[in-house]
């Protein structure tokens, strides 16, 4: 179940994004399933840190939840009570700013794990996943059709593979 906080962080990094004219992010359960398992790995083993359970990296946490990843980000934080003091805190820092203003990231994942079990006001680790998803092969021919050579004599066809 999620948590009020892990939406108000949403609502805030969507807010941050509109102010720079870059897309709002559209919240994925994969990839909240990756953040919300990391968080929880964080809050069990004590440690504020990019890898995950059996040395996993984002992206793999990522991929393993079924998210096609075409490229990701992570960020982390511990101890934040609330999600305006962890957008703060991720706002000063110029590598965590720069994952919540990427211009290609389209999707968010949020997880949240209190220290204690009261909820919303307590010190937590947070984990969000940016991702954008890689185009699946069938959308990439419905989105850019390709001539036969006799509809372009001039232009010889490459396949993916001869690149």
């Amino acid at each position: 179940m999620k948590m009020r906080s892990e939406n108000e962080l949403i609502s805030l990094i969507n807010k941050i994004r509109e102010e720079n004219n870059i897309p709002a992010l559209t919240e994925d359960a994969r990839l909240d399933d990756a953040a919300g398992k990391h968080a929880a790995y964080m809050l069990q083993t004590g440690t504020l840190s990019h890898t995950g359970r059996k040395e996993s990296s984002f992206m793999k946490r990522i991929l393993d939840e079924g998210y096609p990843a075409k490229a990701a980000a992570e960020n982390v934080a511990e101890g934040a009570k609330k999600p305006e003091e962890v957008v703060k805190l991720w706002m000063n820092s110029p590598p965590h700013k720069a994952n919540i203003l990427h211009p290609d990231y389209r999707n968010i994942g949020v997880g949240l794990a209190p220290f204690a079990n009261v909820g919303f006001a307590c010190p937590s680790f947070w984990s969000v996943s940016f991702a954008l998803a890689a185009q699946t092969q069938s959308a990439e021919k419905t989105k850019a059709p390709q001539l036969s050579a006799a509809e372009a004599p001039e232009k010889r066809l490459i396949s993916p593979e001869n690149h």
